[in-house]
């Protein structure tokens, strides 16, 4: 593993402001663990972060939750997979989950992500990205390939975007911008950059899957760092509010745009502020008994 996550020290916190305490308020969740990179990543367990979220839909705000799963686990890089074995190396997995409700029907949305935990193993090898809601469902993945371009395969309900794999050349994903915040925020990309937003937006948004200008800033104070991408041609932006320590962790993002069709457009902005933070081996969390753990986690 790199030696620069390894050989991270920290200022010891009190514990009860721990990130891994196991009970963090949203006013402490985000202070840094007293622990290096492989003792917080490697204890057998994944970070779940809750979120109260106000999503732009339709040109209204809907109210609803997200939940962010951050976690390392070993890679196939033949068949770009979590590997069942050792794995090849290791990835930091992002599962970034939106519920929401429009009117009398309900959106579920996910976003993964995988980014190798060393820099030797190259950049980001996946993202996918599906939604589903009364009217239908999609689902959006892009596959690195060698020569560093990706492979984009899109699956719609929707007659215009349905069935599609075209290739698209090597350009920042904003995907991946969650998890190179969590391994080394020192190196996000700033200045005029081309980078593909999120497939959420786009698949929100029905804007075309392709590479924008942008232009990118972080800003740093003594307790938060925040990561801004705006993107004149599509009139949007979005920041991420995190923690200045290690873990890096994520208290808040936004993201403005103009949301909604015809007459019902307007410029909107979607807000994510951190409920409570654990770490938790949530797979081993599957039974009537661990109910009570969605309470907690502020998703009951």
């Amino acid at each position: 593993m790199n030696t620069l996550y390894k050989n991270l020290a920290l200022i010891l916190t009190v514990a009860a402001l721990s990130c891994a305490s196991g009970e963090p308020s949203p006013k402490n969740a985000s202070v840094s663990a007293p622990m290096d990179f492989d003792a917080y990543w490697n204890q057998g367990k994944a970070e779940i972060s809750t979120y109260r979220l106000s999503q732009a839909r339709y040109g209204e705000l809907r109210e609803g939750t997200a939940v962010s799963v951050f976690v390392t686990e070993p890679w196939n890089e033949a068949k770009m997979v979590k590997s069942d074995r050792d794995g090849d190396f290791s990835v930091m997995k992002l599962n970034l989950t939106k519920n929401f409700v429009t009117g009398i029907y309900p959106y579920s949305m996910m976003t993964s992500a995988f980014t190798p935990i060393d820099a030797a193993n190259g950049d980001i090898q996946k993202v996918t990205c599906s939604s589903q809601e009364w009217c239908g469902q999609s689902f959006d993945q892009l596959n690195r390939l060698d020569d560093g371009s990706f492979e984009s395969s899109s699956y719609s309900y929707f007659e215009s975007e349905g069935d599609e794999i075209e290739n698209i050349e090597e350009v920042l994903l904003e995907d991946e911008i969650w998890n190179r915040i969590r391994l080394n925020p020192e190196a996000l990309p700033q200045g005029e950059i081309e980078m593909l937003p999120s497939t959420m937006y786009l698949r929100l948004s029905h804007a075309e899957v392709q590479a924008y200008s942008a232009r990118a800033e972080l800003n740093k104070s003594e307790r938060y760092w925040t990561y801004t991408i705006q993107y004149p041609s599509l009139q949007r932006s979005i920041s991420y509010r995190f923690a200045a320590l290690f873990p890096y962790s994520i208290q808040s993002w936004e993201e403005v745009y103009r949301d909604g069709f015809g007459s019902n457009a307007k410029e909107l902005k979607t807000t994510a502020e951190l409920i409570t933070r654990e770490m938790i081996d949530y797979w081993n969390k599957n039974s009537n008994a661990d109910r009570g753990l969605r309470k907690e986690l502020g998703l009951e």
